[in-house]
């Protein structure tokens, strides 16, 4: 257990606090999904994605190949283009807008993969303070208009980033969908070629897809039938090239990527708050080694792991993001990683200032050494995203704790190990002494 943050999420529930606004998990979720090995005699392809460098690209590029399906897990849907700014107190822009040149990068992939048949099922959150203008339409509506969106009730919130492509291909990530988190962020990814591991992700789609929510495009008067009709027009819609970040300080840059193809047993996938709490105490308990690439902790229990390995005699190096936008996890993460240096044995910088936000979420266990892995998660080292004790989840406004939906990959090889490692000992270069993170 972890005695002072969940206490203040279980005090805050008991005393009745209203919803947030995207909660809407309406029934106590029974954790359902263990973790998943891929059969040893299976092979797996894994191709690592980084952003700002590959992960437009890579996210774009299985679109494009999609034949069947596209299932995502976002958490939310933002313009691009200026057509998600609240204006006095709601959002959008004219639909005909919104067509000609919204320019999020799987904006118009997505509309091109649905009108040439393609199912495309996007699964995302609901936030209640959003609403739309009189005569206008967010992108979320748009995507609503053309193929199906559901939004998530499972838990408190879905925090996951994948996409599950033709029942064959996972990609698993921290990339949101926002222009930051693609082009000016630090955030990694992998694609994994695996039917198998596909199927495992499909079976969470499916439950979290079952119990959600349709999302439809509000009723707005503003907006006319000839301007839906073309909205809904399978009219073939030319991708906006993908922008670059051009970066002028001395930067790391990560060569070209490769795919590798390892043995089924060496990969694991787990769901949280499922199994993913287990998968990251296994994955993280190093030997020798341990280099932890992060946007925050703010987790006790978790702290107290590392904590322990490194009195153990394993060298642990921790990269935590020069800001965090929430002032809450800000203050707890700030807090937390004050009370580890005290212990002064672990190595604490923060990440180069020419990213806004070091969002990913790696680890990489023992390099070199035999049992080497990755682990690299959509979630955080938090409470949310890794709850222990694993057991039914009340709803957070019934006097449930917050609770996420995340995943988590491990991947023992030591040609993904040798990728990651050079993307952590490159951006190390660039790092400057721990200091409190800001906001921006």
């Amino acid at each position: 257990m972890r005695p002072s943050l969940w206490l203040v999420a279980l005090g805050a529930s008991a005393l009745g606090a209203p919803r947030r606004e995207y909660d809407h998990q309406n029934d106590t979720y029974a954790p359902r999904f263990r973790e998943f090995v891929a059969a040893a005699d299976a092979r797996v392809g894994l191709t690592p994605f980084f952003s700002p460098d590959t992960s437009a690209d890579a996210s774009a590029s299985l679109v494009r190949e999609a034949r069947e399906s596209v299932d995502v897990f976002a958490p939310a849907v933002e313009s691009w283009s200026g057509c998600g700014a609240t204006k006095s107190g709601c959002a959008g822009c004219a639909p005909d807008r919104v067509r000609a040149n919204e320019a999020f990068v799987l904006f118009r992939e997505l509309l091109n993969a649905a009108h040439r048949g393609v199912r495309v099922r996007l699964l995302t959150n609901r936030f209640d303070s959003v609403r739309e203008c009189a005569g206008a339409v967010s992108v979320l509506s748009y995507f609503a208009e053309n193929f199906d969106v559901r939004t998530y009730t499972s838990t408190t919130f879905m925090h996951a980033k994948a996409m599950i492509v033709d029942n064959n291909v996972t990609a698993i990530s921290s990339v949101n969908w926002s222009k930051s988190s693609y082009l000016e962020n630090r955030e990694a990814g992998v694609v994994a070629r695996s039917k198998s591991v596909a199927e495992f992700a499909g079976e969470v789609f499916e439950y979290d897809w079952s119990v959600a929510e349709v999302w439809r495009m509000p009723a707005n008067d503003g907006i006319s039938e000839d301007e839906i009709q073309r909205m809904k027009s399978s009219e073939w819609l030319e991708p906006f090239p993908i922008p670059s970040r051009n970066i002028s300080a001395p930067h790391y840059s990560p060569k070209k990527l490769r795919e590798t193809w390892c043995k089924g047993a060496a990969v694991k996938v787990s769901v949280s708050p499922d199994a993913g709490a287990a998968t990251m105490l296994e994955a993280m308990n190093a030997s020798a080694t341990l280099d932890i690439y992060t946007y925050q902790i703010t987790d006790d229990f978790f702290a107290s792991r590392l904590l322990k390995l490194a009195d153990a005699g394993v060298i642990v190096r921790i990269v935590l993001s020069r800001a965090i936008f929430s002032d809450v996890d800000r203050k707890l993460s700030a807090s937390l990683v004050d009370k580890m240096r005290e212990n002064e044995k672990i190595v604490f910088r923060s990440s180069p200032r020419y990213y806004r936000y070091a969002h990913l979420k790696i680890m990489i266990v023992d390099r070199g050494r035999e049992g080497e892995r990755v682990v690299l998660a959509t979630g955080n080292l938090s409470p949310s995203d890794l709850p222990l004790p694993v057991r039914p989840f009340l709803p957070l406004h019934k006097g449930g704790a917050s609770i996420n939906r995340d995943f988590e990959i491990v991947m023992h090889d030591a040609n993904i190990v040798e990728q990651f490692q050079n993307l952590f000992d490159g951006d190390m270069a660039y790092t400057s002494p721990y200091r409190r993170p800001s906001k921006f």
